[in-house]
């Protein structure tokens, strides 16, 4: 956080990344009380805020898209949005896999967890 100024996390909440991704954003509040933890909402009706969260963001547009593909046109939608990419990816055939080329060929920094020494 301090390396890159970085405040403002959005996270969604569907999966275990998302989970612990939103965990250690909450612990980092304690040190950090100016950063940001938002929601990333991929289908209505909105989901009532945890504890630590500050917000939720619901991508404009994305009513209009088929609940199928809402998680994945979420995550697009707030790649566009971000800086930088944070996420823990094995295997690319995945989904989230996909997040990757999307987001460099943006020039959006990626820092893969999964990558990472000791991981």
């Amino acid at each position: 956080m301090e390396q890159h100024k970085v405040i403002d996390f959005l996270v969604g909440h569907r999966g275990n990344f998302d989970q612990l991704a939103a965990r250690a954003v909450k612990e980092a509040k304690k040190r950090y009380p100016q950063a940001r933890l938002t929601l990333l909402l991929s289908h209505l009706p909105p989901t009532p805020l945890s504890p630590g969260f500050d917000d939720s963001l619901y991508p404009e547009g994305l009513e209009t898209v088929p609940k199928r593909l809402a998680i994945c046109r979420a995550n697009q939608l707030a790649v566009v949005t971000s800086d930088c990419l944070l996420c823990y990816i094995c295997h690319s055939p995945s989904n989230t896999g996909k997040l990757l080329p999307y987001a460099q060929g943006r020039g959006i920094p990626v820092y893969n967890l999964a990558h990472e020494e000791g991981l």
